[in-house]
């Protein structure tokens, strides 16, 4: 009798550290998918961030740019402008690709170029938003400076990375050769009272006055 005992009690033991056995592999394999599934949600976060960073670099260098008049004749005046005639307002500008932008010699962007990891995909004037009184023989218009960008490794978009992109306000002011001989920002209601004829007061109702003809 202690004999069979022994065998059949052999034979639980063995049964039970079996099932512990695959309960453990199960737990195991469901502990490795959920480091996996952390390990390639931290990757495409990382990817985030920094593309994030990059481009916030690249905007804050462009934005200084273009607040500064020098500056931002000093790297538009290179590029031709032909406004688009017809249909209402804003129209789309075609064949304004600005590539690459250079200051002092040096290039701040540039597309399709792998800089460091930030890929810039688009990088032009997308609206021409207002036509605005001419000075003299030239030209204003207020547009969008429309850029893109994704995070790439290798020249190429890196997986999992999504695109960042941002308008800048501008006006640019244009010979009778399309050639841009002025630009500089519009991100203030001040400037783009004056941009359209105006005089600003932020202490008067409303801010901005337009000429007396125009007023009703």
């Amino acid at each position: 009798m202690d004999i069979e005992n022994y065998h059949r009690n052999s034979i639980n033991n063995s049964g039970m550290s079996l099932i512990e056995v695959m309960i453990a592999a199960v737990i195991g394999m469901i502990v490795l998918y959920g480091i996996s599934v952390m390990m390639t949600f931290n990757m495409r976060t990382s990817k985030s961030i920094q593309l994030s960073m990059d481009f916030n670099q690249l905007s804050s260098t462009i934005q200084q740019i273009i607040n500064n008049p020098t500056a931002c004749k000093d790297v538009f005046s290179k590029f031709n402008f032909t406004a688009p005639t017809g249909g209402s307002l804003p129209r789309p500008i075609t064949g304004a690709v600005l590539s690459p932008l250079e200051l002092n010699g040096a290039i701040i962007a540039k597309i399709n170029a792998d800089d460091g990891g930030l890929k810039v995909t688009k990088l032009e004037f997308d609206n021409l938003k207002d036509v605005l009184p001419s000075l003299g023989n030239n030209n204003r218009y207020l547009v969008n400076l429309h850029l893109e960008a994704t995070k790439s490794i290798g020249g190429k978009a890196a997986v999992g990375a999504q695109n960042s992109w941002q308008d800048f306000m501008m006006t640019l002011v244009v010979n009778p050769g399309n050639q841009i001989v002025e630009c500089y920002s519009t991100s203030t209601a001040e400037q783009n009272c004056i941009d359209m004829g105006g005089t600003y007061s932020a202490s008067s109702i409303p801010k901005c006055r337009m000429p007396a003809v125009y007023q009703p």
